[in-house]
């Protein structure tokens, strides 16, 4: 468990999966870039939502990029 400050990643887009995170406290938002290079909010996440389950189970790079809009408390299940 650990505090995320506002403007701070949970996780990147690219990068080799952490693991599973839950949001205790706060909101991040997810988004992902595209090879256009468009940013797009993919989802909002707030208390007691799960989010990297897929780079968990494939090992692949996340996908996406976790960013707390908030402060917030952010609970990681190590891979």
């Amino acid at each position: 468990i650990r505090k995320v400050p506002a403007g701070a990643q949970v996780f990147a887009q690219g990068e080799m999966p952490s693991g599973l995170h839950c949001i205790l406290a706060g909101q991040a938002h997810v988004t992902g870039v595209s090879v256009a290079g468009r940013l797009s909010l993919i989802g909002i996440l707030r208390p007691g939502d799960w989010v990297g389950y897929l780079a968990c189970l494939d090992g692949a790079p996340y996908a996406f990029t976790g960013t707390c809009v908030v402060d917030s408390t952010v609970a990681t299940l190590p891979t």
